[in-house]
């Protein structure tokens, strides 16, 4: 059993995929760097409390993010308010520009009214 072609098929697989991973991923190394940062002690009371710790460690930088992106909500929120104002105005704009086109349509009518009675008071007259 001192080759690796006497180990069991599975193991020898596991074996090769175990040796043939690169440690030198820049991925990699951020990862154990991170994890150094707060797993500094290697003794069984480290170990059983790694999953705790962890899962701790993902909780604060989860709140990090929300206090963090707290302030661009409550701009995006603002930028909402002033494009639904924004929007207000230009349907009051429109209904003000449709209210002066029949208005001016009307005017331009009674115009053209007048001025076939003014055709024809003036044929008269000659």
């Amino acid at each position: 059993m001192g080759t690796a072609s006497a180990l069991a098929p599975g193991l020898s697989r596991k074996l090769k995929k175990v040796l043939d991973t690169r440690t030198d991923t820049p991925d990699l190394v951020a990862s154990l760097s991170t994890l150094s940062d707060f797993y500094a002690e290697n003794n069984p009371h480290a170990r059983r409390n790694l999953r705790a710790t962890i899962e701790k460690r993902s909780l604060s930088i989860n709140h990090d993010f929300l206090l963090a992106s707290d302030a661009a909500q409550q701009a995006l929120d603002r930028v909402e308010e002033e494009v639904n104002a924004l929007a207000e105005c230009c349907d009051k704009i429109a209904k003000a520009l449709n209210s002066c086109n029949a208005t001016t349509g009307d005017i331009i009518s009674t115009t053209e009214r007048f001025k076939q009675e003014l055709e024809v008071t003036t044929q008269r007259q000659e």
